[in-house]
C-alpha cells in the first residue's frame, strides 16, 4: 500500500504533444476510418482514492489521430460506445501523444477499494464514439484507500484530543465521512465498529479532515486510522493511516518530588487528565528507566502502594528500594490500571523524576585523637534506622559511596550499635590516622555491610590529630577591660592558622599559633572573675589548661587629676559590666541608695557598717553618670564639693591628695563584698595603680 502520492507519477507533457493535441482537434471534424479493436496496456495499475494519478495508456497504433475519450468503469465490461453515465467515470484529462500512446489523468471520483477497467474510445461523442480496446480484456486500474498524513501521530491514552488527516483530494465523497480506530487491519467497509473506537470526521476541505480521538484508544496499542465514505455499514474504506497512531500515558505532577532514601513517605501523583477514570485499585512502580507499558512486580522493593483519591489524583507510598546514590538516581513514577504482573497497562507517568535524599546526622563530637578508639553518637530528627537491624558505618575521606564499601583508600570500617530508630553509636577505630593538615572524614551509615547508604554527616567532617597537653598561662591575670596578650604553653600543638580555637569563661580569645609548644592569645573583656582555665579546641579534641587566668576589677580613667578650686571636669572611665548597673541617682545627694555610683575613695572602699558609718567611705562622688556602652561611661568630678562620712553632700572642698576611683552597683552601707554573706548583686571595681585620681593645685 502506498503511503503518499508520488509526484514522480505526474508526467510533464511536452510542448510537441500540445501541438499534437491541437492537430487532433482540427482532425476531429474529419471522419476517420474505424480502427481495429485490440489490446491496450497501462504503465501503472494502482492508485489512491481521490485520483490525480497520471498513467500512460499504450496500444498498437489503435488511437488514431484525433481526440480520444477515456473512462474508468466499475462495470463488468467496457461499454461499446463512449458514455459518461452510471459506473463510467470520465478521465480528468487525456493527451493524445500519437496513435500508440495517451497520457491520462485519473479522475478525482475514483474510490477504494474498486478495480476500474480503463476504456479508450475513438472520440468523445456520447453513444457514438467507438471503443478502441477489447471490452473484455481492458486493463484494470485498482484504487486503494488513501494513506493520509496524521498530525499528530500520538496523544494521551483515553483520547479526547484532536488530530488531522491530510492528503490531496481524498475526501471527495459527498456525504459526511466517518472514522474508526482499529488495532487490526482496516475493514473494507464501515460495518459495526466498537462505539468507543468510532469517530466523526469534520471536512475542512477535500484534502483535510479533523478527527476527535475516541475514549477507547488506550495504551499499549498502536492504531490504524480508518476513514470511510460514511457511517453506514456498507460505507467503503477511503483512507488508511497504516498503524500511525500511538496513545501515550498522560504526565503527572509529583508532590513532593523527593524524599528520604529508603522510602516510607507518601507523595501525590496528579494529572490534568482523568488518568484514573475507571481504575479502582491502581498499581505503581518506580523505575530508573522509561516506564514499562505493563505493570512489573519485580523487583518488589520498587513497587509502591497506590490509593486512588480521584480520577486525577493518587496517593503513593514510596517503596523501600528507592534509595539515593552519588550521583543520585532519578526515578520515574509509573501508574497502572491495576497490579497484575505483565498485564495491567500504563495509564500515567511522572512529569518530573523522583529523587531520594540521604538524611544528615549530627555528631556528638567531630574531633578525636590519632590511634584512639573513640565512640561518637550519630543522631537525626529522621528515623533513618527504621527497619534496620544490622547497620554498618564507615569513616571515609572520599565521598560516601551509594552502597557499603571500604575498598577506597582512606576508608575505614567502624563498629555501629543501634540505640533507637534515629540514633546510633559509631566507634571510630584506632586505625583512623591524621596527616598535616589532617584529613576530614565523612561519617557514612548503611543499612548493612552490603546495603545502601541511609545517612551521612553531610557537611560536617570528623577529624583526628595527635594528643596534646595545655599547660600554664602567662601572665596569670589582667584587668577586666582585657585587650592584653597572654601566652599558653603546651605540647603537640598544631601550628596551622585556624587549627586552634580557645575561650575563657565562655568568651573567645584571638589565637595565634606559635609553635608545637606555645600559642598566644588576646584576652577579651570580661567581668571580674577567676581563676579561670583556658578551654582549647584542636582537631585532636577539647582540652583545658592546667594553669588559670584571673580578671581583676580594674578601671582606666582620663583625665586623672583636678584642683579643688577648678571648675568641674568630665572623666572618661573604661572597664567592664557598666551596662548592667543602674546609675539614675548620681546627683551627689543620694550617694548611699541602692543604685550604682562612681566614688572617689581614700584607699580601698569598704562599706562595712562601723558605728553607723562605712568603714572606708567615699570622699566624693563623680556625678551625672552617662553609660556609653558596657565598657565605657563618663561622669563629672567637682572637687569643690565632697561627701560627709554619712554620705551626705557638703560644700567642703575635697582635700588635696591621691584617691582611687571605684565603681559600685549598690551604694548602701554594709553591703557585703565577700565571704559567706556576700551580696551576689554587688559589684565593686577597684582601680589599678595606673588609675589613681589626684586632687591638687598645679
Amino acid at each position: 500500500m502506498r503511503t503518499s502520492q508520488s509526484s514522480s507519477r505526474f508526467r510533464r507533457i511536452p510542448a510537441a504533444l500540445a501541438v499534437g493535441a491541437t492537430a487532433a482537434v482540427m482532425l476531429a471534424a474529419t471522419a476517420t476510418p474505424a480502427l481495429a479493436v485490440g489490446p491496450v496496456a497501462i504503465d501503472d495499475s494502482t492508485g489512491f482514492t481521490g485520483g490525480g494519478d497520471v498513467i500512460n495508456v499504450t496500444s498498437s497504433a489503435q488511437f488514431g489521430t484525433g481526440t480520444n475519450g477515456v473512462t474508468f468503469s466499475s462495470g463488468a465490461t467496457c461499454p461499446a460506445t463512449y458514455t459518461t453515465s452510471g459506473t463510467n467515470l470520465v478521465a480528468a484529462s487525456v493527451v493524445h501523444t500519437d496513435a500508440s500512446n495517451l497520457v491520462v489523468t485519473v479522475p478525482a471520483t475514483v474510490v477504494a477499494p474498486v478495480a476500474y477497467k480503463v476504456c479508450v474510445y475513438l472520440g468523445t461523442t456520447v453513444a457514438s464514439s467507438a471503443l478502441v480496446n477489447s471490452p473484455n480484456t481492458a486493463p484494470v486500474y485498482t484504487v486503494s484507500p488513501a494513506a493520509p498524513v496524521l498530525s499528530t501521530t500520538g496523544g494521551i491514552t483515553g483520547g479526547g484530543n484532536s488530530i488531522t488527516a491530510t492528503l490531496t483530494n481524498f475526501l471527495t465523497v459527498p456525504t459526511a465521512p466517518a472514522a474508526v480506530f482499529s488495532v487490526a487491519a482496516c475493514p473494507t467497509t464501515y460495518g459495526t465498529p466498537t462505539s468507543n473506537l468510532a469517530a466523526t470526521v469534520t471536512k475542512t476541505s477535500v484534502t483535510v479532515g479533523t478527527l476527535t480521538v475516541p475514549a477507547g484508544v488506550v495504551m499499549p496499542n498502536t492504531y490504524n486510522v480508518c476513514i470511510y465514505t460514511g457511517n453506514t455499514a456498507a460505507a467503503t474504506l477511503i483512507a488508511d493511516s497504516s498503524a500511525d497512531y500511538t496513545p501515550t500515558p498522560p504526565t503527572a505532577v509529583l508532590s513532593p518530588t523527593s524524599g528520604l532514601t529508603g522510602g516510607g513517605n507518601s507523595i501525590t501523583v496528579t494529572s490534568t487528565s482523568n488518568y484514573l477514570n475507571g481504575v479502582s485499585s491502581p498499581g505503581v512502580a518506580f523505575s530508573v528507566a522509561t516506564c514499562p507499558s505493563t505493570f512489573t512486580a519485580s523487583p518488589a522493593n520498587l513497587v509502591g502502594t497506590a490509593t486512588r483519591l480521584s480520577d486525577t489524583v493518587a496517593s503513593v507510598v514510596v517503596p523501600a528500594g528507592v534509595v539515593s546514590a552519588s550521583p543520585g538516581p532519578a526515578y520515574n513514577v509509573c501508574v497502572y490500571n491495576g497490579s497484575d504482573d505483565g498485564v495491567s497497562t500504563l495509564v500515567g507517568t511522572s512529569a518530573a523524576a523522583y529523587t531520594a535524599t540521604v538524611p544528615t546526622v549530627a555528631l556528638s563530637t567531630n574531633v578525636g585523637v590519632t590511634a584512639t578508639s573513640t565512640p561518637i553518637t550519630v543522631s537525626s530528627t529522621n528515623n533513618f534506622l527504621n527497619g534496620v537491624s544490622a547497620a554498618a558505618a564507615t569513616l571515609s575521606a572520599p565521598a560516601c559511596t551509594s552502597t557499603y564499601s571500604i575498598a577506597a583508600p582512606g576508608t575505614y570500617a567502624a563498629t555501629t550499635t543501634k540505640i533507637a530508630n534515629n540514633k546510633a553509636v559509631v566507634t571510630v577505630p584506632t586505625s583512623v590516622v591524621s596527616a598535616s593538615p589532617g584529613p576530614a572524614y565523612n561519617v557514612c551509615i548503611y543499612s548493612s555491610n552490603s546495603g545502601p547508604l541511609i545517612a551521612s554527616s553531610g557537611n560536617v567532617k570528623y577529624s583526628v590529630g595527635s594528643a596534646i597537653t595545655i599547660g600554664v598561662v602567662s601572665p596569670a591575670g589582667g584587668p577586666a577591660l582585657g585587650g592584653n596578650k597572654i601566652s599558653i604553653a603546651g605540647t603537640g600543638l598544631p601550628t596551622t592558622p585556624g587549627s586552634i580555637s580557645a575561650t575563657i569563661g565562655g568568651y573567645p580569645l584571638v589565637v595565634t599559633p606559635v609553635s608545637a609548644t606555645e600559642f598566644t592569645a588576646i584576652v577579651p573583656a570580661h567581668e571580674a572573675s577567676g581563676p579561670l582555665p583556658i578551654k582549647v579546641v584542636t582537631p585532636s579534641g577539647t582540652f583545658y589548661s592546667s594553669g588559670t587566668y584571673t580578671y581583676s576589677n580594674g578601671v582606666v580613667i582620663a583625665p586623672n587629676t583636678t584642683s579643688n578650686t577648678a571648675a568641674p571636669i568630665y572623666v572618661d572611665v573604661q572597664g567592664v559590666g557598666f551596662a548592667g548597673i543602674n546609675f539614675t541617682t548620681t546627683t551627689g545627694t543620694t550617694s548611699t541608695d541602692t543604685n550604682g555610683h562612681v566614688y572617689l575613695v581614700s584607699g580601698a572602699y569598704d562599706p562595712t557598717d562601723t558605728a553607723g558609718k562605712k568603714a572606708t567611705p567615699p570622699i566624693a562622688e563623680c556625678t551625672n553618670v552617662l553609660v556609653i556602652n558596657d565598657t565605657e561611661l563618663i561622669c563629672t568630678v567637682d572637687a569643690g564639693d565632697s561627701l560627709s562620712t554619712a554620705g551626705a553632700a557638703v560644700t567642703t572642698p575635697v582635700p588635696d591628695g591621691t584617691y582611687t576611683m571605684t565603681v559600685v552597683s549598690d551604694g548602701r552601707m554594709d553591703v557585703q563584698t565577700g565571704g559567706a554573706n556576700a551580696d551576689v548583686t554587688f559589684t565593686k571595681t577597684v582601680v589599678s595603680s595606673g588609675s589613681t585620681f589626684t586632687v591638687a593645685d598645679y
